[in-house]
C-alpha cells in the first residue's frame, strides 16, 4: 500500500525528469559531431548538418524535412504528457 501511495506521488516528477532527458539526449549535437564519423551512426541532427550541406551548397528543402522530423518526438512526447509535466513541475510550489 505504502509503495503505491509513494508511485502515485512520484510519477509526476520522474515523468518531468524523463521528459527533460529527453530533450536534452535527442537534441544532442556537440558530441555526436565530435566522435562519429560514419554517417549510419550519426544521430539526426548530426546527420542532417553533416549531409546535407556540402561546401556552399544548402539543399534547404531537405534540411526543412529533417528538421520537422527531429522535431516531431519531442513535440508529441511533450502533448501527450502535458498533464504530467505540469504535476512534476509545481509538485514541490508552496503556497504564498
Amino acid at each position: 500500500m505504502l509503495l503505491h501511495i509513494f508511485i502515485q506521488v512520484a510519477l509526476p516528477a520522474i515523468i518531468a525528469a524523463t521528459i527533460f532527458a529527453f530533450t536534452v539526449s535527442w537534441g544532442e549535437f556537440l558530441y555526436p559531431m565530435a566522435y562519429l564519423y560514419s554517417s549510419n551512426q550519426m544521430v539526426l541532427t548530426v546527420g542532417i548538418i553533416s549531409d546535407l550541406i556540402r561546401g556552399d551548397v544548402f539543399e534547404w528543402g531537405r534540411i526543412m524535412a529533417g528538421c520537422v522530423l527531429a522535431a516531431a518526438p519531442p513535440i508529441v512526447i511533450y502533448a501527450f504528457l502535458m498533464d504530467y509535466y505540469i504535476a512534476g513541475l509545481t509538485a514541490g510550489a508552496t503556497k504564498g
